[in-house]
């Protein structure tokens, strides 16, 4: 639509943007942990595992309540490589455009 000060347009957007359609679907391989609890359990935790890499890990974190965190850009990144996800996709829309 074009008026004497504004023209109005529907424009293809560049980018697609991630649709999560069923959270419960997407792998948790697409999910951190964040930890939050007392350092005395934090300890018993730590305590219990065996030696290795991961115990390493754990010990050099900071106690944080846990939280299950989709990361939005690695299901994306996947998903534009072609890679078929359940419960998420990229969607190509559109947008106004006011000129």
């Amino acid at each position: 639509m074009r008026g004497s000060l504004n023209t109005i347009t529907l424009q293809n957007s560049s980018q697609p943007s991630l649709v999560v359609n069923d959270v419960s679907r997407i792998p948790n391989t697409f999910y951190r942990a964040k930890v939050d609890l007392p350092w005395t359990e934090w300890d018993e935790i730590l305590a219990s595992l065996p030696q290795g890499a991961l115990r390493d890990r754990l010990r050099a974190a900071e106690g944080r309540s846990v939280q299950k965190e989709l990361q939005r850009g690695v299901l994306a990144d996947t998903l534009a490589r072609g890679e078929n996800v359940n419960g998420a996709t990229l969607v190509k829309g559109q947008h106004v455009r006011l000129r």
